[in-house]
């Protein structure tokens, strides 16, 4: 499917692909999580836009995203750690 939003870069559909293509990589379980832990996390209205709410799944996506790296890094550092012979 082809979306036709470069006119629009900056309209709710174009964002929210961009969103959806900056997730990919996620967990299934990361994913189901994250419109709910975006909202509350990276919103201060008790009431948003649907622009705020889009914005914060993508610092939500960010988050993730950063958080799955370090991960990745403090887990191979501690196998490398634990697999040295003293």
């Amino acid at each position: 499917m082809v979306l036709w939003y470069k006119l629009f870069p900056e309209s709710v559909p174009r964002r929210l692909a961009d969103v959806a293509e900056a997730s990919v990589g996620l967990s299934g379980r990361s994913l189901r999580r994250l419109p709910a832990l975006s909202l509350v996390l990276h919103s201060d209205f008790s009431k948003c836009t649907i622009e705020q709410a889009v914005r914060a799944l993508a610092l939500g996506v960010e988050e993730e995203k950063r958080a799955g790296v370090e991960a990745a890094s403090g887990a191979s550092g501690r196998c490398a750690s634990s697999m040295s012979v003293s």
